[in-house]
């Protein structure tokens, strides 16, 4: 997941026009982002139904507790937005501080399309992954609530090449 998610980063953020010595630290933020899961109890990880409102609130704490984890760690200054950031929308509905549109840094508007195009098109224990067309269709429902409407267009741009790419370091099934 982190590799997948780091490539589909890099290359939108590349697609932008972002600077090379920015991409290095959006590639760290995309690798790095749900360390602070390791703060979530197991029993709430691997639960296999909905979770309570408590343990909800467990989980939506983690970009903090990544932060927090990684703060003092040298050289991952801008990768930090994207930990702490990556769960914010562009319309404002996200977490942890309900941040919206471009006050949204951008490695982590971009990190937010490529997490759920990874989320949709690799299976999960409660469902099975979705095809790339699927994706491609819900990112663009997204586009603008969700997701940032300029970096919904750069992947939409690349996406086939992104497809390109993960297929084939994927194993003949």
């Amino acid at each position: 997941h982190a590799q997948r998610v780091s490539l589909y980063t890099v290359a939108a953020a590349r697609r932008l026009g972002v600077p090379a010595d920015e991409l290095e630290q959006m590639r760290w933020g995309a690798i790095l982002h749900d360390v602070g899961m390791i703060a979530v109890p197991d029993v709430i990880l691997m639960k296999p139904g909905q979770l309570h409102p408590g343990e909800w609130a467990l989980v939506r704490m983690h970009p903090e507790h990544g932060v927090r984890l990684l703060q003092h760690v040298p050289g991952l200054g801008a990768a930090l937005a994207i930990v702490r950031f990556h769960h914010e929308r562009f319309d404002g509905a996200g977490y942890p501080l309900g941040l919206r549109g471009t006050a949204i840094p951008l490695g982590a508007r971009i990190f937010a399309v490529a997490d759920a195009l990874d989320a949709i098109t690799t299976g999960r224990p409660y469902r099975p992954a979705r095809t790339w067309e699927e994706a491609r269709v819900e990112i663009l429902q997204g586009r603008g609530s969700h997701f940032d409407p300029s970096v919904v267009d750069a992947f939409l741009e690349i996406f086939d090449d992104l497809h390109g790419l993960t297929a084939a370091e994927s194993p003949p099934a």
